[in-house]
């Protein structure tokens, strides 16, 4: 197994790992039995999403080993497309960082060397929440910026090709443009996001459903069971769906059959 992620900053691994749902315990940046058990299952996802979405070059995957499993699935998908439609070198060259991290990059330009990267201080970014990538387009092994008009067409041409619909582009920044920069569309705020991060509560589609159907059960119930019954709720859920739309489509059916009962005497008196 590779090393555990964030290994320096564990409040901050608990978090993901919480947020991803493959951990249930206490937010106190001890690295205990439980926190292992749950690195494991984030690894083990990462390899899962990666043989059913497919894999890339080193590089790409150790930034994407950091993000939540949703994030990756949208990072895979944006890597295919982009390499299928664009004929670019394509690469994830940033992924999660701790926020630790985030204030090292803010301080480039401002007392460190170097120009200013971001604007983001620590938990100001959305690269701290595990739903945000960079990306790198590669010519001939050069690396483009993006700061020239040439190049920042490059990157805008990636976008328009390769961009799902559930990914914002930082090229559709107006303060601080930013094109290499992706990010999952959530439609919250990154106040809202942050909160829910520092609390260990999911933000991402799939997770929110699964975080409704877990707060209404005790929380003294052991996590494996509260996985079990939210799995069985989810199931019930969709069942119920089919049975409303069968029902729907059994009443649209007698509505149209009662018409044309109605319609029939008509018909008849006409052809006398």
């Amino acid at each position: 197994m590779s090393a555990p992620l964030f290994r320096d900053d564990i409040l901050f691994y608990q978090r993901v790992l919480s947020v991803s749902g493959f951990y249930g315990g206490a937010l106190n940046g001890r690295w205990t039995a439980e926190v292992e058990a749950a690195d494991e299952a984030f690894a083990a996802e990462f390899s899962s999403i990666a043989t059913e979405l497919g894999a890339f070059e080193s590089r790409s995957e150790g930034n994407i080993r950091t993000l939540l499993p949703q994030t990756q699935r949208a990072a895979r998908g944006f890597l295919t497309r982009a390499k299928q439609l664009t004929g670019f070198d394509v690469r994830i060259i940033s992924g999660t960082r701790t926020y630790a991290e985030q204030d090292l990059l803010y301080r480039k330009g401002r007392g460190s060397p170097g120009p200013i990267v971001t604007n983001a201080k620590g938990g100001q970014s959305n690269h701290n929440f595990a739903i945000a990538w960079d990306v790198g387009i590669f010519k001939d092994g050069h690396y483009l910026t993006g700061d020239t008009t040439s190049e920042a067409r490059t990157y805008k041409k990636l976008a328009e090709l390769a961009r799902g619909g559930d990914l914002e582009w930082g090229g559709d920044w107006t303060s601080f443009r930013d094109m290499p920069h992706y990010q999952l569309r959530l439609g919250l705020t990154l106040g809202q996001v942050r909160s829910l991060f520092e609390s260990g509560k999911p933000y991402t589609g799939p997770n929110v459903a699964a975080l409704e159907v877990a707060a209404a059960q005790p929380t003294s119930e052991p996590r494996a069971v509260r996985a079990t019954r939210a799995k069985k709720a989810k199931k019930a859920k969709v069942k119920k769906a089919k049975v409303k739309k069968t029902k729907a489509k059994k009443t649209k059916k007698k509505a149209k059959a009662k018409k044309t009962r109605r319609a029939a005497p008509k018909r008849r008196a006409r052809r006398g």
